[in-house]
């Protein structure tokens, strides 16, 4: 959730909509290999130029972001994701979480999936506006088998078709802005709709653990009181004894095993809070290290960028 930006009237010159690739892969993976993008570059001089003033690029990536993420825009996959991850990771260390994003599961691929610290895994599948619901029956389906918790994030105007083809126990969201009434700034964020239930009937141990990492399984198995295999085919046998335990019996442990494993290092989730809310998802899937944080982070804050010598 945030307050509109300061590029929400536009700029001389310059299509802001447009401008959706400044917060884009390419770009980011630009910024974290080099710290420099010529493409950002020429951009942020133009909007300098045309404003009269000194804004970083990170001012103008958020600036742009946030006229694109206005549900009246038809936002794209990307807008909703980078909310829906600013809303997980919005519990802090009450809700301690890991978020993995496109998780294989099954024949499908979640758009995101949260691994509570101290709770059940959580699976979202986004479906925007331009998104057809043909396949979300069978994707909400496999979801089921792995995860205890399902929801579909979509559009308000999209709520009601939603709800006619996923059970009754997966939640739904919705991408929306809102006005706040005291002092009339508008906002964007994901709000709940109908919350998801946690259920456990559809569970399969195979589907829960067959995108585990390498030490997840064991770690899971650490979790519920059993000696893990640390050698010779260890991610199998310690599946197999996994498999021996019933669904709702392990599904916080698993959980938990993922979190343990995935959870961001501290100096990601410096960066995290540092940069452009723009760029949380970019940042999640992109995980930098130190140096290509360091990197991102003077190219966020400059008000020109220049070519890195040699």
């Amino acid at each position: 959730m945030f307050k509109m930006s300061f590029l929400q009237g536009g700029v001389s010159g310059v299509d802001v909509g447009a401008l959706g690739w400044l917060y884009g892969r390419a770009v980011f993976r630009e910024l974290a290999t080099t710290g420099f993008s010529s493409s950002a570059a020429d951009v942020l001089e133009r909007i300098n130029a045309a404003r009269g003033q000194k804004l970083t690029l990170g001012e103008v990536v958020q600036g742009v972001y946030e006229h694109n993420v206005r549900p009246v825009r038809c936002p794209r996959e990307y807008e909703f994701k980078n909310e829906l991850v600013r809303s997980v990771f919005s519990g802090g260390w009450d809700f301690p979480v890991a978020v993995q994003l496109e998780q294989p599961c099954g024949a499908s691929r979640a758009d995101m999936v949260a691994y509570y610290a101290y709770g059940c895994a959580h699976a979202y599948e986004i479906k925007t506006e331009r998104d057809s619901l043909a396949r979300l029956p069978r994707q909400v389906e496999n979801y089921r088998r792995a995860y205890p918790q399902v929801t579909v994030v979509t559009t308000l105007e999209r709520v009601s078709e939603v709800s006619e083809v996923v059970p009754p126990q997966v939640g739904i969201s919705a991408l929306a802005d809102w006005e706040e009434v005291h002092t009339g700034r508008q906002y964007v964020g994901i709000e709940p709709v109908r919350y998801a239930q946690r259920c456990t009937d559809e569970l399969e141990v195979d589907a829960m653990t067959s995108s585990m990492r390498t030490v997840e399984p064991g770690y899971a198995l650490e979790g519920l009181g059993v000696e893990p295999v640390v050698r010779g085919y260890a991610w199998t046998r310690n599946r197999e004894a996994l498999a021996e335990y019933v669904p709702a019996e392990i599904d916080q442990v698993l959980s938990g095993a993922i979190y343990r494993n995935r959870v961001l290092l501290p100096h990601q989730v410096e960066v995290l809070e540092a940069a452009p809310a723009a760029l949380s998802a970019r940042i999640q899937k992109f995980l930098p290290n130190k140096t290509q944080a360091r990197r991102i982070m003077r190219a966020l804050n400059a008000t020109e960028l220049t070519p890195p010598e040699g």
